[in-house]
């Protein structure tokens, strides 16, 4: 019986105050996804715990998710609570999140520390966003949790699914589109999704935004390579340049023609 837990966080920020740490998370959320049969999964009930992130809550932030600094006075600590809630089991061995590299920013220097003293190895990750771009890449209204969650038209109770921007919750959407993407894709295959850059179907930004990467200008991405880019972008880019470079022998003459994808998720 394979168990995939979905997980989801709440922050002060982008990214952990101390690069490396495990400050800065302030609500931990999580739904179990347990395979009950050969082509069955069942979506358990979200739970989610307010956590001390060790530093102030902006009110930026707080103004996303509805989270303050009273709210988490004597709360436990990430370490604590992923402890708490049985993230440390070694039954556990996969996790799962919309935008995984986010939660692993946060979460990975606390695996690393107690997976390495008690010798176990540390979880597999999924990330049901790159899933989502591979399965659907045309996406009209794109690939975030909540409008895959529309577009889609997942079965949810909307008691458990809201309010969104909240780690409850947001995994029992998360959750509910895993279990539509397992239809289509195996878990192997999404594992081996995860070890690779996403490479986008479009930019959700820019003067191109919306716009098929297909179709961008190569001086385009040659400039994107100059920036400070997340990886997924110049990772598409890099691949785009290299498509073009090969198949027309200069970056600048034209653009690939765009795959007729389907995709298997609608």
């Amino acid at each position: 019986m394979i168990k995939i837990r979905l997980v989801d966080i709440e922050t002060t920020g982008k990214e952990p105050p101390v690069s490396g740490t495990a400050g800065g998370v302030c609500e931990l959320g999580w739904t179990d996804l347990t395979q009950v049969d050969t082509e069955e999964w069942e979506v358990g009930n979200p739970r989610s715990m307010l956590v001390n992130p060790g530093c102030a809550i902006p009110p930026d932030m707080s103004g996303i998710h509805g989270i303050t600094d009273d709210d988490v006075q004597g709360k436990p600590w990430i370490g604590e609570a992923l402890d708490a809630a049985g993230f440390f089991d070694a039954k556990i061995t996969l996790l799962a999140a919309h935008v995984a590299r986010f939660e692993r920013l946060f979460l990975d220097p606390v695996f690393k520390r107690v997976h390495g003293e008690n010798k176990t190895p540390e979880p597999h990750w999924i990330c049901t966003w790159k899933n989502a771009i591979t399965l659907a890449p045309r996406a009209k209204y794109g690939h975030k949790l909540q409008t895959l969650r529309y577009w889609l038209k997942l079965d949810v109770s909307k008691e458990l699914a809201d309010p969104a921007h909240r780690a409850g919750p947001d995994t029992y959407v998360a959750a509910h589109l895993l279990k539509r993407e397992l239809n289509v894709m195996t878990v192997a295959r999404m594992l081996e999704l995860q070890r690779s850059p996403a490479i986008l179907p479009f930019f959700t930004f820019g003067e191109h935004a919306m716009q098929p990467t297909d179709t961008i200008p190569s001086s385009y991405f040659r400039w994107m390579l100059t920036r400070d880019f997340d990886e997924d972008v110049i990772a598409t880019a890099k691949a785009k340049l290299a498509w073009r470079a090969a198949h027309f022998n200069a970056e600048g003459s034209g653009a690939p023609p765009l795959t007729d994808n389907k995709g298997g998720l609608a």
